[in-house]
């Protein structure tokens, strides 16, 4: 389960050879799964053009809410609406946090 403090904003998004990395206030999630960036009116995966515009325009939000879904998915919601999902890829991990002192993995 991920939890997240109302007032850690995202302050860095960094793109890795084959995964995201989503840097708030003291803690990093690494994104290792297919990632959708959703709005009201769009969905973009990663090959989408914009989708990388998409994902750095959210840096200064703060994420509202993480739901670890059963399906082997994450949904990080932003204060605008924006959603991220990650859907299981081929690795063993879909995603992982790091805060002090704590890792968390999720598959």
């Amino acid at each position: 389960m991920i939890e997240l403090e109302p007032s850690e904003a995202l302050t860095q998004v960094v793109f890795v050879h084959d995964y995201i990395q989503l840097v708030f206030h003291g803690l990093t999630l690494s994104l290792y799964g297919t990632i959708s960036v959703v709005s009201k009116d769009e969905q973009l995966e990663r090959a989408s053009s914009g989708f990388c515009d998409r994902l750095v325009g959210l840096i200064g939000q703060r994420a509202t809410a993480a739901t670890d879904l059963p399906e082997n998915e994450l949904n990080l919601r932003f204060e605008s609406g924006v959603s991220i999902q990650v859907r299981a890829g081929d690795g063993p991990e879909t995603w992982e946090l790091h805060r002090a002192g704590l890792i968390v993995v999720g598959r």
